[in-house]
């Protein structure tokens, strides 16, 4: 496997871990600069380790409990909304 092959895997790793996470942060309520600061560390950490370590069992299973995980967010955020109204707060340093 040449290294054309191992920077593609990284990337798609990368772009997946990021997503995922940065829409569980947004889920859970915070703003969208500290989603992606989580979401760009952790996309890295989450991409090394699976391009290092060579498997696709570790993502696979790391995907699914994220998508658990998000999903739990998102049913506890739409039960807290009356009449499914969402009402962003408003961000740290706005007036």
């Amino acid at each position: 496997m040449g290294t054309r092959f191992w920077i593609k895997r990284f990337l798609i790793v990368l772009a997946g871990a990021f997503a995922i996470i940065f829409a569980a942060q947004v889920l859970k309520s915070h703003d969208f600069a500290y989603s992606a600061t989580q979401a760009a560390i952790w996309s890295v950490i989450t991409a090394t380790v699976f391009t290092v370590r060579g498997s696709s069992s570790l993502v696979v299973a790391s995907i699914a409990q994220s998508a658990k995980t998000l999903l739990k967010c998102s049913k506890k955020i739409m039960a807290m909304m009356p009449n499914n109204s969402f009402k962003p707060r408003p961000l740290r340093g706005s007036a």
